[in-house]
């Protein structure tokens, strides 16, 4: 009898023309006159060796909160921002929607997002991923949204500056085997495919870590134009430092963790840079005033110039919030953030697609010298993802 009247009852809502909302619903709900705060999480390295980026994190995200606070908040209410050390925390998505009663997270900056969104599968929030770039992260997943580019697009976007801005046709790619290289090897495997769709020669050499004299030597037989070193930090200005030493005076290209005042520092006195170029999903040459106001209240707020960290933790707070704006279901963020198109954020500008990802600027810099003893990257290509062929004729 029970099952029957369930059908009857099945059969009327479908000829009502009603429909199921069959997504968990989240921490938040448009009718909640409570006005108690809408809980915002952000999961990332706030200790151990990646803490530097996570707090870069944790003050861009809180400037976002703020500003968020400064308006109309989501649906008239305030923001709360919950800091998580994924660092410390087991099960950090767990305790953000368990514990914290959070209706969106925003993270993720180490290598350790696929123990997050493994985790995830259990936890069904809005999870927005900042920082971390790698493609296994788009994988159709319902709560899994970014505001970061993946290594392919990043690739893409380099590939394209060498091929069709350098007018370059043969590519050299470091490839290091380290297990903890997951990054960089998958970034350096990256650019290798993209230049060689765009029809450039491509060859590689593997190395590991900082065993690296042997590969230099294989990719220098080649005559390269370009090489490509994924390695940032004090490692990568090494190979470059080792690179112009070895004689080599084609162009040196890197990916986004080049974009770090470690690179530079260890660069510092070094006068035989040349040309030196990365891209990166941030840039504080960006003219547009969305980044110059961002960074004007960062600094008021912080007293030191934001990089791409902070911007991009803060352009995912505040795309969190657009997707939460009239949302109580995961589907209705889902819906509202399918609409964020040309959305300007501090970091470039975004347009979301179905399958998770995100179509967003990228950027071209080079690393020179400004009559000052220390290296500084200058942008000198500005582009969207979506458009890189328009340029091809430039």
């Amino acid at each position: 009898m029970k099952k029957f009247l369930s059908a009857i009852l099945l059969l009327t809502l479908v000829l009502c023309g009603c429909t199921f909302d069959d997504s968990p619903p989240l921490a938040i709900s448009p009718e909640d006159r409570t006005f108690e705060p809408v809980k915002l999480a952000l999961i990332a390295p706030l200790s151990g060796e990646s803490s530097r980026f996570g707090m870069q994190m944790l003050r861009g995200a809180t400037l976002g909160v703020k500003e968020l606070n400064s308006g109309r908040g989501i649906n008239g209410r305030k923001v709360e921002l919950l800091a998580f050390d994924s660092a410390k925390t087991e099960f950090p998505l767990h305790l953000a929607q368990e514990r914290g009663s959070a209706a969106a997270v925003v993270g993720h900056s180490t290598s350790d997002v696929n123990r997050l969104l493994a985790e995830s599968e259990s936890v069904f929030l809005p999870v927005v991923i900042a920082t971390a770039t790698a493609d296994t992260q788009v994988a159709y997943r319902k709560h899994i949204f970014r505001n970061a580019p993946t290594d392919t697009q990043q690739a893409q976007g380099l590939s394209s500056y060498l091929w069709y801005w350098r007018q370059l046709l043969r590519l050299g790619v470091m490839i290091d085997m380290t297990p903890e290289a997951e990054y960089e090897r998958n970034i350096s495997r990256a650019v290798a495919q993209a230049f060689h769709n765009l029809g450039g020669m491509t060859f590689t050499a593997e190395y590991n870590g900082s065993d690296y004299a042997g590969a230099l030597s294989e990719l220098l037989s080649g005559n390269p134009q370009a090489i490509m070193v994924p390695a940032g930090g004090e490692l990568g200005a090494k190979i470059i430092k080792t690179l112009r030493n070895l004689g080599y005076r084609g162009i040196i290209c890197g990916p986004d963790s080049w974009d770090d005042e470690v690179l530079f520092n260890n660069l510092t006195g070094f006068d035989d840079i040349g040309d030196c170029v990365f891209v990166s999903f941030f840039s504080d040459d960006n003219p547009e005033s969305e980044y110059r106001d961002f960074r004007a209240g960062f600094m008021k707020e912080f007293h030191y110039e934001p990089g791409f960290c902070e911007a991009q933790a803060y352009d995912a707070v505040k795309l969190a919030g657009a997707g939460l704006i009239g949302a109580s279901t995961l589907k209705e963020f889902t819906a509202n953030w399918l609409l964020l198109r040309n959305y300007f954020g501090a970091a470039g500008i975004y347009t979301m697609l179905p399958n998770g990802g995100v179509d967003r600027t990228l950027f071209i810099s080079r690393i020179y010298v400004q009559g000052e003893p220390f290296p500084k990257a200058k942008m000198i290509r500005k582009f969207q993802h979506s458009k890189l062929d328009t340029y091809r004729n430039e």
